[in-house]
């Protein structure tokens, strides 16, 4: 059956026909624009600066209309600072030097924090400023 709303007529705010098609849109849009786990990746025991995760992954975000990076610290962590650090490559061969987007976390912290898309691949790299660190950190991406 045929939506009312695929006419391509406009309605008016209010008028009824344009709510219930706003609404059905919204439905439509959420059947495309899907939130997506990429990776979690965790460090255990870091004391040093740009530790590799225990699985060093290189996420493809190519397709990412939003990219949302969250860590929190774990059980065993005594780090009061902790730099989160994206590094990004255009090419999936060239990687950033300097950190694309970079975030500090302390201890008992959760942060989430939004990466701007339009790069080919991140990847995360932490630094442990002092203590120990333990962290959890989940990639997501809205296609």
């Amino acid at each position: 059956m045929r939506s009312p709303c695929d006419s391509g007529e406009t309605a008016a705010y209010g008028s009824g026909r344009g709510d219930s098609c706003l609404v059905e849109d919204i439905r439509r849009a959420s059947d495309f624009y899907r939130l997506q786990p990429l990776a979690t990746l965790t460090w255990e025991n870091k004391t040093g600066l740009n530790e590799t995760p225990t699985t060093d992954t290189e996420i493809d975000v190519s397709q990412a209309e939003s990219i949302a990076i969250q860590a929190k610290t774990d059980t065993g962590n005594t780090s009061t600072s902790l730099d989160i650090n994206v590094h990004a490559t255009l090419d999936g061969s060239v990687w950033d030097t300097v950190e694309y987007a970079p975030f500090n976390l302390g201890n008992g912290e959760t942060k989430t924090v939004l990466v701007s898309p339009g790069v080919k691949k991140i990847r995360l790299r932490l630094d442990v400023n002092n203590g120990v660190g333990y962290v959890t950190a989940k990639v997501l991406v809205r296609t």
